[in-house]
């Protein structure tokens, strides 16, 4: 089947049609899924950020109680030796 010149240039420029509407729609998809990761991104940095928080607050609860154990024990050690004394 051999087109004549005119329907060659029709099918060329509905090919080139066709080649621009699936790029309009691939950089609308990809627009739509840079806002998604963008906004999940901000979601994932608070949630670190409420982790480390959560974390250090753990860790000075921690350090509070493990100095205040260790003073009671060496209390407990000055009581005991100042008894057998």
């Amino acid at each position: 089947m051999w087109l004549s010149s005119d329907g060659r240039a029709r099918l060329t420029a509905r090919a080139e049609e066709a080649r621009l509407e699936e790029g309009a729609w691939l950089t609308a998809r990809i627009e739509g899924l840079g806002s998604w990761l963008t906004a999940h991104a901000v979601e994932a940095r608070m949630e670190v950020a409420r982790l480390a928080a959560w974390s250090e607050r753990a860790r000075l609860s921690s350090d509070c109680r493990g100095s205040a154990h260790s003073s009671d024990k060496r209390r407990g050690l000055q009581l005991g030796t100042q008894g057998l004394g």
